[in-house]
């Protein structure tokens, strides 16, 4: 009898030592719950904030910053192309008015060259005129030792006259048309010296054609 109640105690003393430790680890397991439940959230609201902070920083500096860079150059390309393309136009403008005023000088020029004075002309008048004067001067102004009647004097006289007269005449024109040809190569020279005719357009094609334009 007495050996029942020995292992009853025993057997009872074991649950109740099987019951703390449950109660105990229970406990322990509840303690470790709480503490996840209070750190790990916090835990997940930092790293969360931490990134959407530096997401924000990223949007609201490091992108503005490429987007202004980018636009920035693309704005200067754009600029320098504009500027480019206005002062081409502008040139080809010029350039066309001074080739069309360099074609009709040129043409005026050919023109006056032909229809004025025959220098081929002008070249043997020249020659039969210093031939009659050497024939009225002689006596005169060369062979000296022959002597000359007062009829023959006023025959050079008159000769030399006519000849002095056509001369100063002949060579008004000459000086005339000497002018004429010097204003003309004159404002050819002063067309053809400006320099926006030597400013060549980048493009391939539009200097191909201002060169025919040219030549």
């Amino acid at each position: 009898m007495i050996r029942l109640v020995f292992k009853a105690s025993s057997i009872i003393s074991c649950i109740r030592r099987t019951s703390l430790q449950h109660r105990f680890l229970r406990f322990h397991f509840c303690v470790v719950a709480l503490v996840c439940c209070c750190y790990l959230p916090a835990l997940g609201q930092k790293d969360t904030g931490a990134t959407l902070t530096e997401i924000s920083a990223d949007t609201a500096l490091i992108k503005p910053k490429k987007l202004r860079k980018v636009m920035e150059e693309l704005g200067e390309r754009a600029r320098e192309n504009n500027t480019q393309q206005y002062k081409e136009g502008r040139n080809a403008l010029l350039q066309a008015d001074i080739i069309d005023q360099i074609k009709r000088i040129t043409l005026q020029a050919g023109d006056f060259e032909r229809t004025t004075i025959d220098t081929a002309t002008v070249w043997k008048e020249f020659h039969h005129t210093d031939s009659l004067f050497d024939l009225a001067g002689e006596g005169i102004f060369t062979k000296t030792s022959l002597i000359q009647t007062h009829r023959n004097l006023a025959i050079s006289y008159r000769i030399i006259n006519v000849l002095l007269t056509k001369s100063k005449q002949r060579k008004e024109e000459v000086d005339d048309y000497r002018k004429q040809l010097a204003d003309y190569k004159f404002r050819l020279d002063s067309l053809s010296a400006d320099s926006v005719l030597y400013e060549f357009p980048a493009d391939s094609a539009t200097f191909s054609h201002y060169l025919n334009d040219l030549f």
